[in-house]
């Protein structure tokens, strides 16, 4: 075991699993609970949201703090920083000096020897938490350059286009920030190695996600329930809601008789709340997403864009349900389609799904096989040998 002091600095609380990062930033906790001397949490909390029951998982830190972040001057300089192309990321953030010092204070008062700011957004505040001695870590989920200038390229009005600019202008500025401003950058797939290796970063450290296989047991679901699982205000997500209901749904339907579609995820938009209706259900702001997972027979993730590695998909194939997906759903993923889960173009996802929902022994195999791979690859236990790695880097024995 690493003899470090491991800060973590989370946007959110990462125990209440209410998206893909929450769930990332939750497994490297509890992977780093197994390989550093001591773990710590810091997470910025917007005072103006729900925050919700922690749970006890933070009193297996050796400390936890929450520093309030941002209320209503968080919104506004989220629109500013529109206007001003990404200058204001860690104004965004920390708004006020008062909130700037107090993060300073928590995390300081842990004395770790690294500190891993728990997303790319959090990147401008490695030189506020830089000290003598101390590693600084960004964890990057996605490379966010190239997403936010795939969404930029597609349909939108001028706000729209305005708004998806601006993080594509903020994304490369926060990318050129980081050369030389942090010690490692973590990524979860080889891919988002390259893409950020190309805009000039050293240092970066394939970390692939870790589920905690234990927290999902397996069950048979409901009868013929397809299900889908994610933040639902984001865009990449809503453009696979978009392909489910109009073009996969209806064609399994015709299939199947009875067929179901839950959709289930934070912040879902007016048209999707509205497209609930007769055999499709939408769940919004579900705090966990276990018990949904639970309830459905298939999972439906037709992903056309995004980075990293997709934690909607590990999550259900932790809990043993058949999957199927597109090659950017699998992407960092290392499964056998057909074996694992199933890889298709979005033309193919009816025939794919229906095909499942007809046959138990195959949804069966191909949910038993999937689950063992995540114990085997992408479980807490199988992530140990890769922070041992990065942390030995960093400076531990």
């Amino acid at each position: 075991m690493s003899s470090l002091r491991v800060a973590v600095v989370a946007d959110g609380v990462p125990f209440l699993r209410r998206s893909g990062a929450q769930l990332r930033t939750l497994g490297m906790l509890q992977v780093l609970r197994r390989t550093a001397a001591e773990v710590y949490l810091v997470s910025l909390v917007n005072p103006v949201l729900p925050l919700g029951e922690v749970g006890p998982e933070a009193s297996a830190l050796d400390g936890f703090r929450m520093v309030k972040s941002g209320g209503p001057a968080k919104y506004l300089l989220a629109s500013l920083n529109s206007v001003t192309l990404g200058k204001l990321l860690v104004r965004r953030l920390l708004p006020t000096a008062r909130e700037r010092d107090e993060l300073v204070r928590a995390v300081g008062a842990f004395s770790p020897d690294v500190v891993i700011l728990g997303s790319t957004d959090m990147a401008p505040l490695a030189g506020l938490l830089a000290h003598s001695g101390r590693k600084i870590v960004v964890d990057c989920h996605n490379l966010d350059s190239q997403l936010s200038w795939d969404l930029f390229k597609e349909p939108g009005g001028p706000a729209s286009k305005l708004r998806r600019f601006s993080w594509y202008v903020g994304a490369l500025r926060v990318e050129k920030e980081m050369r030389g401003a942090v010690d490692q950058t973590w990524v979860p797939t080889q891919a988002d190695r390259e893409g950020l290796e190309r805009s000039g970063l050293n240092q970066v450290r394939v970390v692939p996600s870790a589920v905690d296989v234990s927290g999902y047991a397996p069950a048979p679901g409901g009868a013929r329930t397809i299900g889908f699982t994610g933040s639902l205000w984001y865009p990449p997500n809503q453009e696979a809601v978009r392909a489910l209901l109009g073009e996969v749904f209806p064609k399994v339907s015709e299939r199947v008789p009875g067929a179901r579609l839950v959709i289930a995820g934070s912040r879902p938009p007016s048209w999707m709340r509205k497209s609930a209706r007769g055999r499709v259900s939408v769940l919004p702001d579900v705090p966990d997403m276990r018990p949904v997972l639970r309830s459905v027979s298939v999972v439906a993730v037709p992903l056309l864009r995004g980075g990293g590695m997709k934690l909607k998909v590990l999550e259900a194939m932790a809990a043993g349900k058949p999957v199927v997906t597109t090659r950017k759903g699998a992407e960092g993923i290392e499964a056998a389609d057909g074996e694992e889960l199933l890889v298709r173009d979005v033309d193919g996802f009816p025939e794919a799904i229906a095909g499942l929902l007809e046959s138990d022994a195959e949804r069966g195999r191909i949910g038993a096989r999937a689950r063992r791979l995540v114990e085997r690859r992408y479980s807490i236990g199988a992530m140990e040998g890769t922070m041992r790695t990065v942390l030995q880097e960093l400076g531990g024995p």
